[in-house]
């Protein structure tokens, strides 16, 4: 990804990426790290929502 909002001199400290799914439980967000990886997942594009905070 391209921050080019960012000033040049700019430095990314810490990024966080939460990943939101829907399954028969309802919809969930969570750390990307923490997320179980299964083979019933399917990775799809769309809108994604960037917040920097400096």
């Amino acid at each position: 990804m391209r921050l080019s909002v960012l000033k040049s001199r700019a430095i990314v400290k810490k990024s966080v990426m939460i990943a939101h799914y829907i399954d028969a439980n309802g919809e969930h967000e969570m750390d990307l790290g923490d997320l179980v990886v299964t083979p019933f997942m399917v990775c799809k594009s769309g809108k994604h929502k960037v917040n920097i905070i400096y």
